[in-house]
């Protein structure tokens, strides 16, 4: 649910949309309603700035697994891609222009739309993967620690954006298992927990120790801020299906899939 420090006016968040695009995420913590209300509300949005002197562009929902692009009739969130079945949607997005400014559009002005990168590795070490509905990680890594670290970057790269999130903040975490694999679900379990319950994104983990079933590092990032940031997803749970974590030549390789 939204925070009521989170919430906007009406008003003010048709004054805040001109000249920029927003997805329906963002839109939604702003005006302090769920997303399955979303839809109404921006019903009246819309028609209040046809008297304003702006022109709205809707960029449909797509698929940021497949690159599938629903109709942009509808302005509610997609719950599944209907061509590979994937949960992982990028939210339809709001853009509005005033009407004299139309042709000299600035490029910073268009938030960047999330890029479909299945099958390719996303940063160094981190490699997305095709699994049925839900999205997966192959994680390669030279040290066991900076095996956790990458795990972490690819989860939120996932949820976020990663270069609209400034570490700003830095916050200590430790977590403990019996097996490697175990402590790899609980270390990404905790980070998301951290994500959902206390809206926080992070940028940057430094892993001081993992081993011996302990994991500690310092976690650096900030709090969500639904103007600057856009949560593509929801991560429910990181699960075991799937799970593996083996030493090999070159250091350690891990899989892990999240259920969306």
């Amino acid at each position: 649910m939204p925070r009521p420090e989170d919430r906007i006016s009406r008003k003010d968040l048709i004054q805040f949309m001109v000249g920029k695009s927003l997805p329906l995420s963002a839109i939604a913590r702003l005006l302090g309603v769920k997303r399955s209300a979303v839809h109404e509300e921006l019903r009246h949005v819309l028609l209040s700035l046809q008297h304003t002197g702006c022109e709205v562009e809707i960029t449909p929902g797509r698929c940021r697994k497949c690159g599938f692009t629903f109709s942009e009739n509808d302005l509610r969130k997609p719950s599944r891609c209907p061509a590979c079945k994937s949960t992982w949607i990028a939210d339809p997005r709001i853009t509005v222009h005033e009407k004299v400014l139309q042709q000299a559009e600035q490029p910073h002005q268009r938030s960047k739309e999330p890029a479909e990168c299945s099958g390719k590795e996303i940063c160094e070490g981190v490699e997305l993967i095709d699994h049925t509905a839900d999205v997966g990680l192959v994680v390669r890594a030279s040290t066991l620690a900076l095996l956790f670290e990458r795990a972490a970057i690819g989860m939120f790269f996932i949820l976020t954006d990663l270069s609209s999130v400034v570490p700003a903040q830095s916050e200590p975490l430790e977590v403990s298992a019996d097996d490697l694999e175990t402590l790899l679900v609980a270390w990404l379990s905790e980070l998301n927990y951290r994500h959902v319950v206390h809206h926080r994104l992070y940028c940057r983990f430094d892993v001081t120790e993992a081993g011996n079933g302990v994991l500690t590092a310092q976690v650096h990032g900030e709090q969500i801020d639904p103007l600057r940031h856009t949560v593509h997803t929801e991560i429910k749970a990181v699960t075991r299906h799937g799970l593996k974590l083996q030493k090999t030549d070159a250091g350690y390789e891990a899989t892990v899939i999240f259920d969306l």
